[in-house]
């Protein structure tokens, strides 16, 4: 769990980046025991925030979801902690929250459509020639969709920024 995470602050970073050609190694080490704790306990309070939200009624959980949804991106890439992350998080927002429930939207039914189709293909596979290909056929889509999910933030963050 921890080297997972490790490995996706490294990811996200070098999607925010503007490098191209490599990936530096100081995007898997710089300030990663602050960023891994931060997202813990920041995680936990974006649950919490969440539930409320959605027991409040659940026009107020989408409306947090969108507001906090970066909040991970300043812990990762502007090493906040997760109080100003939050906030940084609520601010770069402000304005587009429509547009970007809209893009979540489209991302998660993307990831449901080319999830289903493999699931469904894995299934037939399953039949034809056993558990262990389908196994890896079905799960080979979550590479793909994680690195999507990733890079819609990456560049999504990006372009709230400009």
């Amino acid at each position: 769990m921890i080297v997972s995470t490790v490995v996706g602050i490294g990811v996200l970073r070098t999607f925010v980046s503007d490098e191209t050609e490599r990936v530096p190694l100081e995007n898997f080490t710089r300030n990663v025991v602050m960023a891994l704790l931060n997202l813990l306990v920041g995680g936990i309070a974006y649950a919490i925030i969440l539930v409320a939200g959605f027991m409040a009624f659940i026009i107020p959980g989408f409306f947090l979801l969108v507001s906090l949804y970066f909040w991970n991106v300043f812990v990762i890439v502007e090493d906040q902690n997760f109080v100003e992350a939050f906030k940084s998080s609520w601010n770069l927002t402000q304005g587009n929250r429509l547009e970007l429930f809209g893009l979540g939207v489209i991302v998660v039914f993307a990831a449901l459509i080319f999830g289903g189709v493999f699931g469904l293909l894995g299934g037939l596979l399953e039949i034809a020639l056993g558990s262990a290909a389908a196994t890896i056929f079905e799960q080979l889509p979550n590479a793909f969709i994680s690195a999507f999910s990733v890079a819609t933030l990456a560049q999504a963050y990006n372009q709230l920024r400009e």
